[in-house]
């Protein structure tokens, strides 16, 4: 079966005079810029070969998945050899042989799921049909407990439900421990109200509530809820499905085995985990390297009512050496275990886990791995700063010095002057960045969306390959409940605030994002220091310069430079400006964006000086990145919602490896976020060919400077945001030559006035972005126009290709939609969910 052709759409085009602005040059000091080779033949021409090849090269993808499997990928990568010796006991379970307490089996069942809960409306006329509820809702009626409930927190981790809705883009979860109260306003100190974003396309979904800690931090120890209601956000009236309402207890997740592989935060650290029920052994055998190994792992338990008792053994020659006893109690923290195998250097041996508690207690081992020491030093960091636009980098000739230490990195390696975004937002574009597919690939378009486990990721390569891999990722986009955590044995996404002067700090709960200062700081810093003789790969996010624009002192100076009386703004719903600002202007907000990046910059500088210091760097590869960019008025549009102008398009990529990349490199060639990772692999010699990569490879080009002329290539980004999966139009860009395709369901009439309304016009603009690098007019010339032509109806197969290869990837499975109410808390004060 091949990718299927789509008969290309016709699009009316809307285009004004041509106005022509120069390009500022931005070659390096030292180094030559790498421009495309001269290409016979026309730009249309070009195109069209370059075209083919993409949707060639989609349909040999999609044949090539016929049989892919994601685990059995990873499984069949052998360690990297600059790793030495690395055996990961929790990638190889199957291997190991499970030993029970007798009679353990029965004594050990785990609670089921809580009683279902049982909903009715208010107002609204309902009717049962089969197991599904039908509600004629009728606007601001609610749902509420049929009967009294008893339901203890403690024994509740999530709420899950099962619902269509057509509308409904948000509902109202409350509860109370008070069975007489009733569902007012919002101020009720006994009711509590935790939003839920739903997806309306009329098709049910199973949303699961993650409340263990939310329950924890509202309802006194020992508390109880007594009644409950859900309640659309929806000033209409609509239809409403309900298919079940359901607890979730805090033992079912691990009741399906009483081993298995998950992951698990505690402390505000989420790790990889090895689970092992109360009375399990595991023995695993392994042949030990000539090399001194050591065995390292972190102990935690599930709950703290049911402590467990860990040991690990050596058996050797029928002799049993213990080398771990450790009780644990509690969920503070984790207990960091790191042993020496030396003594039996060169030997077949069996190592032992032991778990042992009272009935139904689970264990946890982070990430048990027995390793040697590096063959040689190598570190991957991928450094990503949200919503960061090239053209404000001084890196990029930006008139303002924003950037003088990424200036200086980038000096020592390799810039790309026109690398782009697979998407405008966080949630489409980080998943591009970590498997090297498009968003139209991944399947991720939307908020309620992650990354299905069926792809595979760079981290999980990484992983595989014998790195360490850890991630510090504050925005929710990026973190679990997007499924860009697979891969990764450490992962923080909470960091801890102060609760006032003398109070102890704790955890960072609704709608304060973590300063740079906190990200790249202490709790990086001690992990790099945990693991320092091993080869590792980090992944680190931070929010800034994502609104509001706030940047500290002195790093405000170009703000509080600015004259009063200039061009006002009116505040809007994102929040773009700090709660002190009274009178919005477009050149303060750009200021105080410009000072946030700068104070980014000093903080990267900082630990680019650690790194050196340690001497860690000069073994590092490095890569500097955005998600995408940021509207800051131009086109009367603010913010990182489509259409995709330049403007949030155009991101930084910058790579750098000392001794590996050639210094003072300026590669004029265009590329994308979804380069980044077959890059990696290949600058790692790392085999890639079982792996279903879209992107495309800079390796030869990295490591042959100016010798090396690439070839400028077509590059894709998807619109997909608020796109309806039926939704075959091609929305989207592509970058050619110079020279942008912008096609949006946003564009209505004039370039600079948006419309969300998909029956109100669809509109297609071509830019060059070479000369009008703020895309101030579009191109009106004949060869502009068939060039739009010729890119819609490439894009349109183009993206129906990418879905056909998704649904080989991942199947048609429907997969429960997670929710973190912190992360999502997080997410509306950043504005990605607005009310």
């Amino acid at each position: 079966m091949r990718v299927r052709r789509l008969v290309p759409v016709l699009f009316s085009f809307v285009l004004s005079v041509a106005l022509l602005a120069s390009f500022p040059a931005c070659h390096g000091d030292d180094g030559a810029t790498v421009e495309p080779p001269a290409v016979e033949g026309t730009r249309l021409e070009r195109f069209r070969a370059r075209a083919a090849e993409h949707l060639e090269r989609n349909a040999a993808l999609f044949d090539r998945l016929e049989d892919f499997d994601a685990a059995r990928t990873l499984a069949a990568l052998d360690v990297h050899p600059a790793n030495g010796f690395v055996w990961r006991l929790d990638d190889r379970l199957a291997e190991a042989r499970r030993i029970e307490e007798p009679d353990r089996a029965e004594s050990s069942a785990v609670e089921p799921g809580l009683a279902p809960l049982v909903l009715r409306p208010d107002a609204s006329e309902y009717a049962h049909d089969g197991d599904v509820l039908r509600i004629d809702y009728r606007k601001g009626d609610a749902l509420t407990t049929a009967g009294p409930i008893d339901v203890p927190i403690e024994r509740v981790a999530a709420l899950e439900l099962r619902l269509k809705t057509r509308s409904i883009r948000r509902m109202e979860w409350a509860w109370s421990a008070d069975r007489e109260a009733s569902l007012g306003k919002r101020e009720d100190a006994r009711v509590a109200i935790l939003d839920v974003d739903t997806t309306p396309d009329g098709a049910f979904h199973t949303y699961r509530i993650h409340l263990r800690d939310l329950l924890r931090k509202r309802v006194p120890a020992g508390g109880r809820i007594r009644r409950v209601w859900l309640r659309p956000s929806l000033d209409r009236d609509d239809d409403l499905e309900i298919a079940s309402v359901r607890w979730v207890s805090v033992q079912e997740r691990y009741a399906a085995a009483p081993t298995g592989v998950s992951d698990e935060e505690i402390a505000l650290e989420r790790r990889r985990v090895l689970h092992t029920g109360a009375g399990v052994t595991l023995e695993y055998d392994l042949a030990l390297p000539p090399t001194p190994t050591r065995l390292r792992t972190g102990l935690a338990v599930h709950d703290s009512s049911a402590p467990i008792r860990f040991g690990v053994d050596v058996l050797e020659g029928g002799q049993a050496t213990g080398l771990v006893d450790a009780m644990v109690a509690d969920r503070a923290g984790w207990r960091d275990v790191d042993v020496s195998l030396a003594r039996w250097a060169g030997k077949d041996v069996t190592l032992r886990l032991r778990t042992e508690g009272a009935s139904g207690g689970v264990g946890f081992w982070s990430a048990p791995t027995v390793s040697t020491s590096p063959r040689a030093p190598m570190h991957v960091i991928v450094l990503l700063q949200d919503t960061l636009r090239a053209d404000h980098l001084s890196t990029y000739g930006y008139a303002r010095e924003t950037t003088p230490g990424l200036d200086a990195y980038a000096r020592g390696g390799a810039v790309f002057e026109y690398g782009y975004a697979q998407a405008t937002k966080t949630r489409p574009s980080v998943p591009s960045l970590m498997t090297g597919l498009f968003p139209t690939t991944t399947g991720v378009w939307d908020f309620t969306q992650r990354l299905d486990e069926g792809h595979v990721t760079l981290a999980e390569v990484l992983r595989r390959q014998g790195f360490a891999t850890a991630a510090f990722v504050p925005n929710g986009n990026a973190g679990p409940f997007s499924g860009i955590d697979q891969g990764f044995d450490h992962l923080f996404q909470d960091y801890p605030i102060a609760t006032g002067e003398g109070a102890p700090r704790e955890r960072n709960v609704f709608g304060v994002s973590p300063s740079t200062d906190d990200v790249i700081g202490p709790t990086l810093d001690r992990w790099i220091a945990r693991h320092a003789d091993r080869n590792t790969f980090l992944y680190i996010h931070v929010v800034d310069p994502h609104g509001p624009y706030d940047p500290p002192a002195p790093h405000d100076a170009w703000f509080r430079d600015l004259e009063e009386g200039s061009e006002p703004e009116t505040p809007d719903v994102v929040r773009h400006d700090p709660e002190w600002i009274a009178s919005p202007t477009r050149a303060g907000r750009r200021a105080r964006y410009d000072g946030e990046i700068r104070n980014n910059d000093e903080v990267i500088a900082r630990f680019l000086e650690r790194l050196e210091a340690s001497g860690r760097l000069a073994n590092t590869l490095m890569v500097f990145v955005s998600d995408h960019g940021e509207h800051l008025g131009e086109h009367d549009l603010w913010e990182h919602h489509p259409p995709g102008f330049v403007q949030v398009l155009h991101v930084p990529i910058v790579f750098g490896w000392p001794g590996r990349i050639p210094a003072g490199q300026r590669i004029r060639a265009s590329a994308g976020l979804i380069d980044v990772m077959p890059t990696i692999l290949d600058l790692l010699e790392v085999p890639r060919e079982a792996l279903p990569l879209q992107g495309r490879s800079w390796a030869s080009t990295l490591r042959g400077g100016a010798r090396e002329t690439p070839v400028d290539d077509i590059v894709v980004s998807d619109e997909v945001i608020g796109r309806a999966a039926e939704d075959a139009r091609p929305w989207g860009s592509v970058f050619f030559e110079g020279h942008h395709v912008l096609s949006s369901i946003r564009l209505k009439g004039d370039a600079r006035r948006v419309d969300a309304d998909p029956e109100a016009g669809e509109k297609v603009r071509v830019f060059d972005v070479r000369s009008d690098p703020r895309e101030t007019a579009p191109v009106e010339t004949p060869e502009a126009r068939a060039l739009a032509r010729e890119a819609m109806s490439f894009l349109a197969e183009f993206q129906a290709g990418n879905q056909e290869v998704a649904r080989r990837l991942v199947g048609r499975d429907e997969r429960t939609i997670e929710l973190d109410p912190e992360t999502q808390a997080r997410l509306r004060a950043m504005g990605y969910l607005v009310d």
